[in-house]
């Protein structure tokens, strides 16, 4: 069976929160918890970070959440963890 290919996707909304290394970091920190847990692969490649950037944000103004759903697309990702689903889109 082939690897599963899990993506790490980071948001911080505001300015304070990017230059504060916590927030990343925590965000990156439970996700590869998470991952190691369940016994998938982290991959560095894989970290997708948008930083300062609000989630009310279209989709297309997140450039790396943009390039994780062409990844995703092409095959490159076959899952993607977040640390909260507010990270990933406020309206779920």
């Amino acid at each position: 069976m082939d690897k599963i290919k899990v993506a790490c996707y980071i948001r911080v909304s505001t300015l304070e929160q990017s230059n504060n290394w916590f927030w990343k970091d925590l965000q990156l920190t439970k996700i590869k918890k998470y991952i190691e847990y369940y016994g998938f692969v982290f991959d560095e490649n894989l970290v997708y970070k948008d930083l300062w950037i609000s989630w009310s944000k279209d989709e297309d103004e997140r450039p790396w959440f943009k390039k994780m759903k062409e990844d995703i697309q092409s095959g490159k990702v076959d899952v993607v963890i977040v640390w909260r689903l507010d990270r990933l889109a406020r309206k779920t």
